[in-house]
């Protein structure tokens, strides 16, 4: 608190957190919201390149995120990670459970799990919002996944408006818990495994 009270001159102090604080510490920091950038803007910022539009929405209003998508590589695992979150949308329960326990099984440590959940769930996010806007018949030219719309149009015939948007909720939910004591495997169940 005394580095809160009394900073010197020269330091300013941000403190970043998608959790509460004490009210002691709110009490002497000042609230700054930062909000999503535009895509249009993130595309005038990024470096021109054949995928600087489809990286700028793929960046969901988050301009470091749209210079790491820039990077050759990474856009195409972002591609694959996509095209992979669509196929387990498709599968059959079975298919979703082998998928969660081959991703959230026992593999790496319970932080690396965590953090790839989290990954995971933008992604789930980002598909079901263009699968909503395909539903809506919105302009492709709103699509983050421009370059699978062909398949995105064939997920959206095969689930109703309903069930994408109760995924969402669960995607929701689930974020709240992924920093809580719950395995990111059950949680990610949660969100994928219908319960009847």
């Amino acid at each position: 608190l005394k580095t809160l009270e009394e900073p010197s001159k020269s330091v300013v102090l941000f403190l970043v957190t998608s959790q509460e604080l004490l009210p002691t510490i709110i009490s002497r920091c000042q609230k700054v919201r930062f909000s999503f950038v535009p895509a249009i803007q993130i595309e005038q910022g990024i470096e021109q390149s054949a995928t600087a539009k489809e990286v700028a929405f793929l960046s969901a209003g988050r301009p470091g995120r749209a210079l790491g998508l820039q990077k050759a590589n990474t856009h195409q695992e972002y591609a694959q990670q996509a095209q992979e979150v669509l196929k387990v949308l498709q599968a059959d329960e079975s298919g979703k459970f082998s998928w969660i326990t081959e991703q959230f099984g026992q593999r790496g440590t319970l932080a690396e799990r965590r953090e790839s959940l989290h990954e995971y769930l933008n992604v789930f996010e980002a598909i079901l919002r263009d699968g909503l806007l395909l539903r809506a018949q919105s302009s492709a030219e709103a699509l983050q996944h421009l370059f699978m719309k062909n398949e995105l149009a064939r997920y959206v015939q095969q689930v109703s408006f309903s069930e994408m948007t109760s995924l969402l909720k669960s995607i929701t939910l689930a974020r709240q818990m992924i920093y809580s004591n719950v395995d990111p495997r059950l949680i990610a169940e949660g969100v994928l495994l219908k319960s009847d």
